[in-house]
């Protein structure tokens, strides 16, 4: 049957630790990257620019979400639809 969700994107993103909104900034120039508003070429300038108002406009908050957390060295288990996880992937989709 046709399928009812619109076009998704799962990123996974493993770093030890993130700055503010940098995931929605990564996915926002993953986009843009996709859609060929911007060239690959690009991004040395973009980085080099060190500041986000250079990169094309973030991913929406609403869609992302924190799927889980790991941290060498601890054990710990998250509640997801009522059952117990082994809190080890981070990732975050977005409807785009």
């Amino acid at each position: 049957g046709d399928n009812q969700f619109p076009p998704a994107m799962v990123v996974t993103a493993r770093a030890r630790s993130f700055l503010y909104h940098q995931v929605r900034l990564l996915v926002g120039v993953l986009k843009a990257v996709g859609a060929g508003d911007i060239l690959p070429d690009e991004m040395p300038r973009l980085l080099a620019a060190k500041t986000p108002s250079a990169l094309p406009a973030m991913a929406p908050g609403t869609g992302l979400f924190l799927a889980g957390v790991e941290y060498e060295g601890v054990d710990l288990e998250y509640k997801e639809e009522g059952r117990t996880t082994d809190a080890t992937v981070e990732h975050a989709t977005s409807r785009c």
